[in-house]
């Protein structure tokens, strides 16, 4: 008895001096948004999208955008460049260059999640994209 005593008073220091589990800080919308979406064709697009194109987004880290518009039937894939920023947590605005001009939008997030981005162009229409898995990441996890 006297053992189990001796144990749990020594042991009851190193309990006291253990850190704490760190939270984890949540991410901004920025941090959110950055990564490549898929505009998918479906009832809200149809309208919108030739049935016969992809259109794909990346954001990506300090303010660079690409939209790249992919055909099928072999057409070469069209890649457009440019900068984005957030006005406010929810608002975006983008410029990319095309052909000699730039083209500027703007749209307001309705939702952000790891797998859905939501948003309603200065056109009034609510656009759906999906985020593309990162191929790249999957290869390392399965290496590993």
């Amino acid at each position: 008895m006297r053992l189990l005593a001796l144990l749990i008073t020594l042991s009851l220091p190193a309990l006291l001096v253990a850190a704490p589990v760190p939270k984890e800080k949540a991410k901004t919308t920025e941090q959110k948004l950055i990564g490549k979406w898929r505009m998918p064709l479906d009832e809200a697009t149809a309208d919108l999208l030739p049935a016969d194109v992809e259109y794909f987004i990346l954001f990506k880290e300090e303010g660079e955008v690409e939209v790249r518009v992919e055909y099928d039937g072999g057409k070469k894939a069209v890649t457009y460049t440019g900068a984005y920023k957030l006005t406010d947590d929810l608002a975006l605005e983008y410029t990319v260059v095309k052909g000699r001009g730039n083209l500027t939008a703007s749209a307001t997030i309705d939702k952000l999640t790891d797998t859905e981005l939501v948003w309603t162009n200065s056109d009034k229409h609510q656009e759906r994209l999906k985020r593309v898995k990162d191929e790249k990441k999957d290869e390392k996890k399965k290496d590993k």
